[in-house]
């Protein structure tokens, strides 16, 4: 601070009669101010005392915790007229003990300092020797008593002592909380060193420990308890801008590494500036990796770093900035995309299929380093051909197991957004890129780091997140979170991995996994599927036993993959990616029924309740063979197999193969579908049709309203009526069996097919209406012994699916939205029995599966009021490309362009975070 003109000319006719101009550094009480000598290097202090009067005493830590009453108004009556201020010291005499001068103070305005005191009732006169000041010390005593200011008032005196609060709360966490995201105004009490204050909360009087967010400064107790370089001059530029000065505080964080000693940390804010800034620009400090990521202004703290270190200004002199290595690459950041995560190949290594061309990329988090697992130890034999039997132990300590179960359990088979940030060449042209991983806004890492789990590492190469992933590894160290804990405390798993355990360990296993059950009847244990040897063999892993086995589907076998040279087997290739896909680290359930002489384990699979031999038969990927009769679900096998033969799918398509080419990965049904994968209806009638079943927000099933159909449900409705089931004997029936089951809700009897056979109930589909249920088994009666009249019926329930548009996913946010949103619809705009709804077939995909065009009369569509709510949009292939230009579909695409487009302005539901269409689209 300056002054004004007329204060310089003040000072300088004081400095001609001998008493100089000095700039009030500190108030330390209402009697005792720091003086320092303006512009003079290096810098001169006088500490001086107020002579003739006596102030109330401030409260003191150890002696005295409270303030005398008036203590804390008298000290700020003086600093909020004096910090920062020139005054002029007339010294009277020196106490030497003290280090201390005793003598008047004058403002710029030639007022004495201990009379104004006085004359506020916030000091008293001292009876001392008389001086030239005497008189008018007591003359000011005297009218502050008589209008009765100050102490000399009738207020109690304890309305006037502050309830200062010295130590932060047990609970600092809670305080930090509560602070952290807001700017408070706080006044600075002490500077420990350059970055490091201590500051009073106001108006609440508590005092905290304050440490500047993203700055380091010089100790003040370095090596030998000297001082480090240029402390001394980073503590007296922050004293000289801060100290006792009412600042701003943006509260971010709060560090208890050292327990005795926890402080909080923020910034200390003039508008979009920093005092950090200042101090990094004069080097005389520099970035705390620690703390830097939670710092809302690091870019700025870097750029002050950089700009002194250039500069070559105080700690920085002498200081080269580094050459880049020249082996290493620049940064090779690629765009954002989007992957479905696969496989975790370890604590911080995953891999991905890039949603937009189906490739597989093994990527590793970006400045993240997770434990790895110990070599295998070899416990029995080699397992060769004429070998003992093998049995290998896996070791994982010191937390590389729970680093990669922290990854898998929330990322396989998750859509994530994969961002490159480097990339590492290796040996023979391989390399491995180094990305950030975000799923569902999160960055993988960062939530891996503040679990304990892994470590942030910085270096030349580094992620442009490693600031908050630096600030995430301090919070999970002050946590003594994971591998931050205490010596010793760290979990250690070894799992017993059978290779070739051998007839002997087969059976000795085999009874802990059948744990009391029986070969026809095992229970089933929580497995891990490890790998995918092949869609019918798989390895495990059973926490219940700490062991890994191979399993293999009992009564299931698959086409071959062709090794050395030899080509593979018809759709070998696709059945390999579709369960590397779907299967690959996912949680399961097995039950172990047996084993074979190699020392592989047979049973079934379950992943997520379905039956994985069921799936694959089903999809027409694999076989039964003579041993499915083995398999407790041998009927569902079967009926999964007659449905992938009736539907002629992938292995039990044409001869040869040519009607359909093998199942096909996500990214390649894409490609085949924009190269004409469906086939366009042409010039398809309206029918009008009653929804009686919604699957999902895309499926229904509706019965048709032509005559043909009345005549047919009626017949159907005579059949049933006529029948006396209390005559009839109960069958044992299989799946697929055409059946005459009572619905539940009504009672009624409808004709039903058998989908699933249990002990007690039996599952069936009313193929005249669409709907499932399980039911008692003295509920179902078979068809054949009825009335053959109504097994050769044709079922009355038609399946169709709403064309060009891709609702949100059952599984998503909106997923359900979606569902009612399509319900809400055909209530809205039916009136059984006769209907309102109608529809047209506008193409058939390749399983013969019919996407219609689901509207009123009136022309309102299921397609259009879906897209207007925000809970379906446009498959891409039919706003731009060869599809987009089908003549019978324009003016129905053009429709649902514009109801896409207003939802997307809208920002409505599936687009309430903008744009979501991306290279990985649809099918």
């Amino acid at each position: 601070v300056h002054g004004t003109l007329s204060e310089c000319l003040f000072f300088f006719g004081m400095a001609m009669n001998g008493e100089a101009p000095y700039l009030v550094k500190a108030v330390n009480s209402a009697d005792t101010l720091v003086l320092l000598v303006p512009n003079k290097l290096p810098p001169t202090e006088r500490v001086v005392t107020l002579s003739g009067i006596e102030t109330p005493k401030l409260a003191r830590k150890t002696g005295q915790p409270k303030d005398e009453p008036y203590a804390w108004e008298a000290r700020e009556f003086v600093r909020k007229n004096l910090i920062g201020k020139m005054v002029t010291f007339h010294h009277e005499y020196s106490v030497d003990r003290l280090e201390r001068e005793f003598g008047q103070v004058f403002t710029a305005q030639k007022q004495n300092v201990g009379v104004l005191l006085v004359s506020e009732g916030l000091a008293e006169v001292k009876k001392t020797k008389e001086n030239e000041f005497t008189a008018k010390l007591e003359e000011a005593q005297e009218q502050a008593r008589k209008a009765k200011k100050g102490k000399w008032s009738a207020d109690p005196s304890s309305h006037h002592v502050r309830n200062l609060i010295w130590d932060p709360p047990d609970d600092i966490a809670s305080l930090a909380d509560n602070l952290t995201g807001q700017t408070y105004k706080v006044l600075v009490e002490q500077v420990l060193n350059g970055g490091l204050l201590r500051v009073l909360l106001l108006p609440s009087y508590q005092m905290v420990s304050l440490g500047l967010s993203g700055l380091q400064c010089p100790s003040m107790r370095g090596s030998g308890g000297n001082p480090e370089p240029f402390a001394v001059e980073a503590r007296f530029f922050t004293e000289r801008a801060l100290l006792h000065r009412e600042v701003n505080v943006l509260f971010e964080g709060y560090d208890n590494r050292v327990a005795q000693n926890p402080y909080l940390f923020g910034s200390i804010v003039n508008g979009d500036k920093t005092f950090q800034a200042e101090l990094l620009e004069r080097g005389l400090g520099q970035i705390a990796g620690w703390s830097i990521g939670k710092a809302t202004h690091a870019a700025a703290l870097r750029a002050a770093e950089t700009k002194a270190k250039q500069a070559q200004v105080n700690k920085w002199r002498g200081f080269q900035m580094p050459a880049a290595r020249p082996e290493a690459p620049p940064p090779e950041r690629g765009a954002p995309y989007e992957a479905r995560v696969i496989q975790i190949n370890s604590g911080d290594t995953i891999t991905v299929t890039r949603q937009n061309d189906g490739a597989v990329v093994k990527v590793t988090l970006a400045s993240c380093r997770a434990n790895k697992r110990d070599d295998e130890e070899v416990l029995e034999g080699g397992g060769g051909k004429g070998q003992p039997p093998k049995v290998r132990a896996i070791p994982y300590r010191n937390y590389s197991w729970e680093s990669r179960e922290f990854l898998r359990e929330r990322l396989v088979g998750e859509v994530v957004t994969v961002e490159q940030e480097y990339f590492r060449a290796g040996e023979g042209g391989e390399g491995r890129a180094y990305c950030t991983i975000t799923h569902k806004g999160k960055n993988v890492a960062k939530d891996l780091i503040a679990a304990g789990l892994a470590r942030a590492m910085g270096g030349q190469e580094r992620s442009q997140h490693f600031d908050s992933l630096k600030a995430a590894e301090v919070d999970a160290q002050a946590a003594k979170l994971g591998i931050h804990g205490p010596p010793g405390t760290a979990p250690e798993l070894r799992i017993t991995d059978f290779v070739r355990p051998g007839q002997k360990k087969c059976q000795q296993y085999l009874s802990f996994f059948q744990g009391g059950g029986t070969t026809q009847n095992p229970p089933r244990m929580r497995a891990i599927i490890e790998a995918v040897l092949n869609p019918a063999r798989y390895r495990l892993y059973i926490p219940s036993q700490r062991c890994s086995i191979t399993l293999g589907l009992t009564g299931v076998a698959t086409p071959s993959i062709g090794r050395d040279g030899a080509p593979s087997e018809p759709f070998a290739h696709e059945g390999m990616v579709h369960a590397r896909d779907e299967y690959t680290h996912r949680n399961a359930e097995v039950e172990v029924e047996s084993f074979d002489s190699y020392g592989a384990f047979f049973g079934s699979l379950f992943v997520n309740k379905q039956n994985v031999a069921v799936a694959i038969l089903k999809m027409g990927l694999g076989s039964m063979t003579a041993n499915a009769e083995r398999n407790r679900y041998n009927m569902n096998l079967k009926a999964a197999q007659m449905e992938a033969t009736r539907e002629k799918r992938n292995i039990w398509s044409d001869a040869g193969g040519g009607a359909v080419q093998g199942r096909m990965s996500k990214s390649r049904m894409r490609r085949e579908a924009a190269a004409g994968g469906i086939t366009a209806v042409a010039s398809e009638p309206w029918a009008p049709c009653v929804v009686t079943e919604i699957i999902d927000a895309s499926t229904v099933y509706v019965q048709l309203h032509g005559e043909r159909n009345r005549q047919i449900l009626g017949a159907i409705r005579d059949l049933l009526a006529d029948i006396d089931v209390s005559k009839l004997p109960q069958e044992r029936l299989s799946v697929g069996d055409i059946v005459v089951a009572r619905f539940t809700y009504d009672n009624q009897l409808y004709r039903a097919r058998v989908t699933r056979v249990d002990r007690e109930r039996i599952g069936v589909f009313y193929i005249d209406f669409g709907n499932s249920e399980l039911v008692g088994r003295d509920r179902v009666y078979s068809a054949a012994e009825v009335s053959r009249a109504i097994d050769r019926m044709p079922a009355q329930a038609v399946q169709l699916a709403l064309a060009f548009v891709k609702p949100a996913a059952t599984d998503t946010e909106h997923g359900t939205d979606a569902t009612r949103c399509l319900r809400t619809f055909i209530q809205d705009h039916s009136a059984p029995p006769d209907g309102t709804l109608q529809y047209r077939v506008e193409y058939i995909d390749p399983s013969k599966k019919k996407f219609v065009t689901l509207q009123t009369p009136s022309g309102l569509s299921a397609q259009e009021f879906e897209i207007s709510n925000g809970l379906a949009r446009l498959e891409s292939r039919f706003i731009e490309g060869e599809f987009a230009e089908v003549a019978a579909w324009k003016d129905g695409l053009t429709k649902l362009k514009a109801a896409q487009e207003k939802a997307k302005i809208s920002r409505v539901n599936i687009w309430q975070y903008g744009e979501i269409y991306s290279d990985d689209d649809d099918m």
